[in-house]
């Protein structure tokens, strides 16, 4: 089981760092390709996901648009 888990989060870093790679010219000066995918990695926890819809009450809509505006600031030029 810890394998299988090993291989799912080495898969999701997988596709999101080839998303960070197709943003990369866009990224904030600031920032480098890898400390990009940590703030992602970090922003896209299931677990923030849980705390804020499930625990907390969050509409997904709401987490959503929370979501995307702070990928958008925390990653992306002005």
């Amino acid at each position: 089981m810890a394998e299988t888990l090993r291989y799912v989060l080495a898969a999701r870093e997988r596709e999101i760092r080839k998303l960070i790679d197709v943003l990369a010219p866009r990224l904030r000066p600031d920032l480098t390709v890898d400390s990009a995918l940590d703030l992602t990695l970090a922003l896209t926890l299931p677990e923030i996901y849980h705390l804020l819809v499930v625990e907390r009450g969050w509409d997904h809509l709401l987490y959503e648009t929370w979501l995307g505006d702070t990928l958008v600031s925390q990653l992306l030029r002005d």
